[in-house]
């Protein structure tokens, strides 16, 4: 009774048969997208084999995941193959279901099946758990049907259809996995207290004022904003520096520069060489030294770059998940936000607030990083192309060189200044009141601390020895 009258619900009103409950379509596009692209699998939370109603991709199904699991990236009939033969229980199902000829048959049909992007492949997957859960719900209500039969009383009855829906909810549907606020405070607050003193998170080394305002915590995505080529992605580089040094791990996903041109600064940082010597092989013995001891440094750094001039959200998010699976990387450096695609507004809007979501709610959060990226400002100072860039990070910092007409004594404090925007993690800063001096030594790719102006000191004259410099340097940057 119980399970006829829900099933019946389930199709306007016409009872369903236990066969029906099935998708095999959507079935054969999961595992055949797994086939041409294995990275779908970080998309997949919950699916298991058995929820496959066809043996036989069930079978493949955990035998890509198993594959996964050994670190193997090929997928194809030989591997997949050697998986099931190599796994006594994959074995024994895929008996009278799969053979060489069979498997080697879906492989080469996955290209036709495959969907293209991770909503079509999610959408599948979602297809699939829900009829595995249809399905294993009809059986709980199938049982609880002879139940509510055999029943003695009206209280029986009341009490037993009671039990079986307030069970199939607890079961299958309602939020039975989210934790009480109160049960989570013990581990809150550890997190808190190891946060404090030495741990607290990454701190910036190069500009250590920064950490009174922001440090680089997991979970969070801190955002650098400056103009077209004013340092953004030295500060990034810089700041992965300070990282290591401190004991992390990072990836960094660069647009802008291939790993020869990346690689360049990061000697020229650590053998004080100029950068245009490095480039061109140009340099004296004493620099040739240096050059070949910051070459064995940079050998032993926990950094991994990777060039990207066009990506998708899902490659970063897959990129990622697999670099923090297999080499530990704790912080994610994007060098930057910008459109890999879209030509119109609309689309680039809607493509960077869909990278930042991934940036700080897929990865910083799911995946337990910190996040640290750059993007590009107007020609008024604020974020270029979309707002959703300081809706999603967790602080917004603006850097810019220094007008020298506004200062007296400009050299003491800087040449850069670096103010806090956007803060979601401690103290406000206000645009114009308020900044952060540093220097900024483009030759070197580097960014240094260095004296703190007071209030006094500003709106004063310069020596034209220091307006100088700073053109150079903006020639350099």
């Amino acid at each position: 009774m119980v399970v006829l009258l829900f099933l019946s619900t389930l199709k306007g009103g016409n009872i369903i048969k236990f066969d029906e409950l099935a998708d095999v379509k959507s079935e054969s596009g999961v595992v055949a997208t797994l086939i041409a692209e294995p990275n779908m699998l970080n998309f997949i939370e919950n699916l298991k084999g058995d929820d496959f109603t066809d043996r036989a991709n069930g079978v493949i199904y955990d035998a890509i995941c198993r594959l996964k699991d050994q670190e193997i990236q090929q997928v194809d009939a030989f591997n997949i193959t050697a998986s099931i033969t190599g796994d006594g229980k994959l074995q024994k199902r895929a008996e009278g279901c799969l053979t060489p000829d069979v498997i080697s048959q879906i492989v080469d049909n996955a290209k036709f099946l495959a969907r293209g992007t991770s909503e079509e492949f999610v959408l599948l997957v979602n297809n699939v758990l829900a009829m595995a859960y249809k399905r294993k719900l009809y059986r709980d209500l199938n049982a609880a049907q002879t139940r509510v039969l055999s029943a003695k009383s009206i209280t029986d009855i009341q009490r037993d259809v009671s039990d079986i829906l307030d069970s199939a909810a607890d079961n299958y549907i309602n939020g039975a996995d989210i934790p009480k606020i109160g049960d989570q405070l013990d581990d809150i607050m550890q997190k808190i207290e190891a946060k404090q003193g030495a741990n607290r998170g990454y701190e910036f080394e190069c500009v250590p004022q920064l950490n009174d305002y922001v440090t680089i915590d997991k979970n969070e995505m801190l955002t650098f904003l400056a103009p077209m080529k004013s340092g953004k992605s030295i500060m990034l580089m810089d700041t992965a520096i300070d990282v290591i040094r401190q004991g992390g791990k990072c990836i960094y996903l660069d647009t802008e520069m291939t790993d020869a041109l990346f690689t360049q600064r990061l000697i020229a940082y650590y053998s004080q060489v100029p950068v245009q010597h490095i480039r061109r092989g140009n340099y004296d013995d004493d620099e040739r030294r240096r050059v070949e001891k910051a070459i064995e440094t940079i050998k032993g750094l926990e950094l991994y770059h990777k060039y990207i001039p066009i990506y998708t959200s899902d490659e970063i998010y897959g990129y990622v998940k697999t670099m923090k699976r297999k080499c530990g990387c704790d912080v994610l450096f994007f060098d930057y936000l910008k459109p890999s695609s879209s030509t119109d507004a609309y689309g680039t809007y809607a493509e960077l607030g869909n990278l930042t979501n991934v940036l700080k709610n897929r990865i910083a959060g799911d995946l337990d990083m910190a996040v640290v990226s750059a993007c590009q400002a107007s020609r008024n100072g604020g974020i270029a192309d979309s707002v959703r860039i300081a809706q999603y990070s967790s602080a917004v910092i603006k850097m810019e060189r220094k007008d020298y007409a506004d200062f007296k004594a400009a050299e003491e404090y800087g040449n850069y200044r670096f103010t806090i925007l956007y803060n979601r993690l401690g103290e406000q800063m206000q645009e114009g009141e308020q900044w952060i001096d540093a220097n900024f030594f483009g030759n070197y790719a580097q960014f240094q601390k260095c004296k703190q102006h007071q209030q006094e000191d500003i709106y004063g004259e310069i020596p034209q020895e220091a307006a100088n410099n700073n053109n150079k340097e903006k020639e350099n940057g």
